[in-house]
Formats: structure tokens, sequence, C-alpha cells
């Protein structure tokens, strides 16, 4: 038989295949034919025991929550080690740190220590023994007082000379200096602190107050040349409040008498707007008197001290005006209103019961109000020593209260003089408006009626709303939004700041200029530099914020109007100071409400000390806007009375 062939890889069952042969031997052999396979039977795979099955599903399960917890068995032992090493740091921390808030309230005395040594002369320690001891009490009260913040950790930072660090110091601005790298801090005006390393409070390593003297009054200028300049802060009462001020004297002789001129200025500002007034002492030179000019930081605002008045709750909702209700039928048209601001509408309802409300309410923050800002002032005037103010001069907000301080204060006033002073007129709105006889009432245009309704008449609801909602707080929200909220303030004031170019083209162009001094107003450095100043100055949180929405309604006249302050007083009292009202040409401040005070105080009283007057080519902020006008009516105002 012959050999089967075999093909690979296929599987043969041996069993099933025959083969037979007829041919004789040596013959080619035939390939033997492949009869029909029979497929191989399949063996069957032994069936697992669904039991043994079963058991095992739950091993494999039991062995995946095992590894499961394991995992977060390892988790939990790490977040409680790394919990402990928290709460151990933690715990240090809050030992290191529990004295932050107590400390940083002591900071305040440790500057008021060095304000009262700063504040005293070289000649005076060497002319008197008395004070010499005291300053030397004081100062080791000091020493000792810092000793004992040191034992706790708190140390004081001196950047002189160091390089700027936004981690350790605040930068109020920045002017080149010739001898120093960019970015060295070259002025200090309020040290920093740290506790246990931390920064308690960054040190204030530079003042705009400072750049702004400098460009606009140079000592080293010629005509600037003998004036002594002076910058401090005037303690102002026994809890530790301060004014902040500078001050500008010309010495025409040493046997003269020194006269004071005080600026003060109005809400949203402080003294730097006074910037393009700064050289008006030049302008005394001269004269039989000596002359000190001070240009206040008004309590609450930029340097000065910002101190809460009790009665008010600085968290609840400002009170608004509820107890009238207008009724106006006709459209408001611009060109038919009178002097740009003022509609008569058809009438108005007067809500005794409101009125009575709000006035209860109001009437005594008003008063506390008044006595806040007036008596900072005469604080101010005692804490450096003057007998008599003899020029007061306030714009706007700063004017209501120096009119307010001449009524109450006559004997310590000679010349009073009120740029664009806001609340003067009368309105429905006061607290001091008689109730009408009637529910029904016909409104007037007359700033001295009190049916005179002011603005109201034109503004929205929107307006309102702002005014006691938004405004209050967005002044100290301006910081926080970033370059978005630098970039609108510099837009709102460059065009204000710059439109004196027109008013010095208007006033006869390089005519106007009688100083060296005026030729810096309108430039760009200058414009930016005051602008810089303004945000500084009123991003701080003062409590004028909200005292301001207090005091005024959204038509901007005041719950009090001055008014009414100075037709109360009596003859005695207006003939022993002389008032002057000025408003600029353009004013959006009721200039007519001045005008008619001015009129009705010299036929009422008889005493005909009461002028009126107007400055070209000025607004409301008439001492930035026309500053030659305005310099030049002071000038007018100081010489009259030296002829006197």
């Amino acid at each position: 038989m012959a050999r089967p062939a075999v093909v690979q890889p296929l599987r043969y069952n041996l069993a099933a295949v025959r083969f037979n042969s007829t041919k004789p031997e040596g013959e080619a052999k035939e390939e033997p034919k492949e009869e029909p396979k029979e497929e191989e039977p399949k063996k069957e795979e032994p069936q697992e025991d669904p039991i043994v099955a079963e058991l095992k599903q739950k091993l494999e399960k039991k062995d995946k929550d095992l590894a499961d917890m394991k995992n977060h068995y390892a988790r939990a032992v790490a977040d409680f080690r790394n919990l402990q090493e928290t709460t151990k740091k933690e715990m240090q921390k809050s030992k290191d740190f529990a004295l932050q808030k107590f400390a940083k309230d002591l900071l305040e005395s440790i500057d008021n220590f060095e304000l009262a040594l700063n504040s005293v002369k070289e000649e005076t320690l060497t002319a008197s023994e008395e004070v010499k001891n005291l300053y030397d009490g004081v100062s080791m009260t000091r020493n000792v007082f810092q000793k004992t913040l040191e034992k706790h950790g708190i140390e004081k930072m001196d950047p002189m000379g160091e390089a700027f660090d936004p981690n350790h110091h605040e930068a109020t601005f920045e002017i080149p200096q010739p001898d120093k790298e960019p970015g060295t801090i070259f002025h200090v005006q309020q040290p920093g602190y740290t506790l246990n390393s931390r920064v308690l409070r960054p040190a204030k390593v530079g003042l705009l107050q400072q750049a702004l003297l400098e460009h606009h009054f140079p000592l080293t200028r010629e005509e600037n040349k003998g004036i002594k300049r002076e910058s401090k802060k005037v303690p102002i009462d026994e809890k530790g409040n301060f004014i902040n001020e500078v001050s500008f004297e010309v010495v025409n002789d040493e046997s003269y008498t020194t006269k004071h001129v005080v600026f003060v200025h109005g809400y949203g500002a402080s003294l730097g707007c006074f910037a393009r007034n700064f050289h008006v002492v030049n302008k005394f030179r001269g004269l039989k008197n000596n002359y000190k000019v001070h240009f206040l930081d008004n309590i609450t605002f930029a340097l000065s001290s910002n101190p809460p008045m009790k009665s008010i709750d600085y968290s609840a909702p400002i009170p608004q005006v509820k107890h009238i209700k207008m009724t106006d039928t006709r459209a408001t048209v611009p060109k038919d209103l009178y002097k740009k601001y003022y509609k008569l509408i058809d009438s108005y309802k007067f809500d005794v019961e409101e009125f009575k409300k709000s006035r209860d309410e109001l009437a005594p923050v008003l008063k506390d109000m008044e006595d806040y800002y007036t008596q900072a002032l005469d604080g101010w005037r005692k804490g450096t020593g003057i007998e008599k103010i003899d020029f007061l001069v306030g714009h706007s907000f700063g004017g209501h209260w120096c009119g307010s301080y001449s009524v109450r204060n006559p004997d310590r006033v000679d010349r009073v003089v009120l740029l664009s002073p806001v609340g003067v007129e009368r309105t429905a709105f006061g607290v001091t408006t008689p109730i009408p006889e009637q529910e029904e009432n016909l409104p007037s245009l007359d700033p001295t009626s009190y049916h005179f309704l002011s603005r109201w008449p034109i503004l929205s609801q929107e307006t309102v709303y702002k005014w006691y909602h938004v405004q209050p707080k967005l002044p100290r929200l301006l910081k926080f939004m970033g370059p978005w909220g630098v970039a609108k303030y510099y837009d709102m004031w460059y065009s204000k700041l710059f439109a004196i170019n027109k008013v010095i083209k208007k006033l006869g162009g390089a005519s106007v200029f009688k100083s060296e001094n005026e030729l810096v107003y309108g430039s760009n450095t200058e414009c930016r530099l005051l602008i810089e100043y303004l945000y500084n100055s009123i991003t701080t949180g003062t409590k004028s914020d909200t005292h301001v929405k207090y005091l005024l309604t959204p038509a901007t006249t005041s719950r009090w109007p001055l008014y009414d302050k100075f037709m109360s007083s009596n003859k005695e009292d207006l003939s022993k100071f002389k008032l002057h009202i000025a408003y600029g040409q353009y004013d959006f401040m009721n200039s007519e409400a001045g005008e008619k005070l001015v009129k009705e105080l010299n036929e009422t009283f008889g005493v005909n000390n009461a002028k009126y007057h107007t400055v070209p080519e000025g607004g409301h902020n008439l001492y930035i806007q026309n500053p030659f006008g305005t310099n030049e009516l002071l000038e007018d105002i100081v010489t009259e009375a030296e002829a006197q």
C-alpha cells in the first residue's frame, strides 16, 4: 500500500480513509483521490457549576472593594496629616496675628505722637524750658510705646532710599529725581509697620500734594523767593483728629500784623484743587500787613482725619424726600426752561405727615452735621493759634459750611467769601420749610420761596435712584474698577482742566498772564498731575460721601438752606463780618438765590455788609476754570480791607 500524501495543516481521521492500487510496480502511480472528509466532532466544553461562578464574581467584587477601601484609607490618613499640619500652622498664625486689628488701631496713636513732636519748632524748644520738658516727655512716651509694640512683633518700616516694592509700599505719586534711579523712594509720607513680618500697614512713599506744590509754586522761582511754605497736620480735638494744611506766608515787615486767609474746598475735592490759586499770596506783597494763606483738607477729605458722625448709621439707607407729589401735564422742552434748569409745573401736593416724619428724623442729624464741620474748622483755628480768621474762603460744599461757621461764630471771622456755595436757595424740601395751609400748592420759580421745587421737575427716576443708592458708594468703588475706572475719571476731568486754554484765549491770550506761576495752567503735565491727585483724594472713602446725601437732595438743594441760616441771624451778629458771594458766569448753582440773599441781608438788617460778584468765563468750579478772575477778586477783597 502506497503512503498517502498529507496536506498540512488539514487534519485527517486515518481510521476513516482506505487506499487500493491495481497498477504494476514501476508505473507512475496516480495520486490517490481524497474521499470526502467527515468533520471532526466538536468537543463539548465542560459546564462550570453556577454556584462556583457566582462565588468567583463575589470574590472579584470583594477584591475590588478592598482595593478601594485601602485607597480611601491612604487618602484619609494623608488628609488627616495635612489637616494636622494646617491646624498647627493656623494656630500659630492666630497666635502671631491675634493682635493685628488692635495693633492697627494703635498705629494712629503713634502717628499722633509724631504729629505732636513735628509740630514743635526748634526755636520754640530753645526759647521755652517748659515746652522742652513737655516735648521730651512726649518723645519718651512715644519711644516706650514703640518698644512695647516691637516686643509684640510690630516693627516700623523705613523705606527711604529703597526700591519701591508694591507688597510693602503704597505709592501716591512719582516724580523724576535726577540723582536717583527710577523707582527709588525719596519721600516717606507715612511710615509702614509689620506684624511678625506680615505687612500691617504699607508705607506711603510719596505725596501728590508735594508734587503739586513743586509744580505750581516752586520756591526756587524768582517771584516766589522769600515766601515761607509749610505742610503740616493740625490737631483739632482731644480724640486725635487733625486737619491737613498747606500754607504760604509773605512777611512784608516783621513789625506788621499777620492776616490769615483760609481756603476750604468743596465735595469731591481737596486742598490741591486750589493749586491754581497757590500763588495768590504773591499778590499780597507790599501791603500794610503780613499775610499767611492756608489751604485746608476739610475734615474727612484726603489727608485729614475721617471720623464718623455718631448720629448716622452708614450702613442704613439715606432718608429720601417723600412728602412732595408733583403734577406735571406738560412736556419738558429744554429751551422753555427758566435759566436752563427750572420748570414751572401745574401743582404739587404736600403730605404733612410724611414731612413731619422726615423733618423729625433729619433735623437732628443736620444739626449734628453742622456741629461736625464747623467745630472741625474752629478746632483747626484754635490749634493754629489764630484769634480770628481774617478771610474765610469756601467753595461749594465747603462754602456751605464756611457760611454756617460765620453765622455761628461771627466773632471769629472778619470777611467771608463764598465761591458758588451749594444749598443757598429755599425749597419745599427743606426741614425749615413752613407747613402750607393747603395740601395742593402752586409752585414758584423764585429761589427764596418755600414753594420753589428747583430741578426736581426735570429729574428722572434713574437720577434720583442713583443719587441715594449708587453715588454714595461710587468714589470708593472707583479704585476697584481698574484701568477702566481710571480712564473714565481721567476723561471726565481732563476736558474740564484743559478748557482753561479756551478761557485764556477769550480773556486776551498771552496778555492775561501776569505771573510765571500761571504759565503751567492747562499744560498736559499740569492736567495729568491734578487728575492723579484728585483720583487719589476721592477714592480714600471719605465719610462725606454719605454726609452730602443727607444734606442735599438730588436737585443739589440743601435740606437746611443757607438762606434760612443767614436770615435767622440778627443785625448785631451780621454786622461783625462782611459777606461776599461769588458765582461763575456759567454757574449751574442757583446764583439768583445768592444775589437775592445779599440784597435781603442788606435791606432787612441795614448793615450793607454783603456783596455779590460774578467771575467771567467761569462755571461752578470758577477758581479752576478762571483762576485769573478768581485770584483778582480775592486780591480786590484783601486790598479793600487794607484801605478801611
